[in-house]
């Protein structure tokens, strides 16, 4: 599973690539995009809470998906803010830095592991955050005299398994 995140001003840009189309299938579906809407009601410009619309991801492929958040002003002096939420967390987080925090610790979570971190281009601001998923190995149960053994498989940070009974 890959992730490009890139910043441009107040804009987080992000792809999540995965061969695996049912892993971004899971992604997708715990995503959301929530884009602010202008005040309908101009007597009352300070309203405490801006309408929100959703607003769909981008699916290029069954691999990926693209996203973005952070605020514009894409209609002239019109303001837009866009809020990304990641379940099972519920926050509205309009900073990318906050969105890419999360979304790595969702994916720790989930079982995957970071394994490489690259910067793609350091003029357009492109990060590149690598995961694979950590494979748990089937328990083995053997025969110890009158008890049940079981020995798990655990991998080691470094790529070799330990053993633990």
């Amino acid at each position: 599973l890959e992730v490009r995140f890139s910043v441009q001003e107040a804009h987080g840009f992000f792809r999540v690539f995965c061969s695996q189309s049912s892993t971004v299938e899971m992604l997708a579906s715990r995503i959301s995009v929530y884009a602010e809407q202008p005040a309908l009601n101009w007597n009352y410009p300070h309203q405490g809470h801006k309408p929100m619309a959703p607003v769909p991801l981008l699916r290029p492929s069954h691999h990926d998906l693209v996203f973005q958040c952070g605020t514009d002003y894409s209609a002239g002096d019109e303001f837009a803010a866009r809020y990304v939420t990641v379940q099972p967390d519920e926050r509205k987080l309009i900073n990318g830095t906050n969105v890419l925090g999360l979304l790595v610790d969702i994916l720790l979570k989930e079982g995957f592991r970071l394994i490489s971190t690259r910067t793609i281009s350091a003029e357009e601001k492109v990060e590149c955050y690598t995961f694979e998923r950590v494979k748990r190995a089937p328990v083995l149960i053997g025969n110890n005299g009158d008890k049940a053994e079981h020995t798990f498989i655990h991998p080691k940070k470094h790529g070799r398994p330990t053993r633990k009974r």
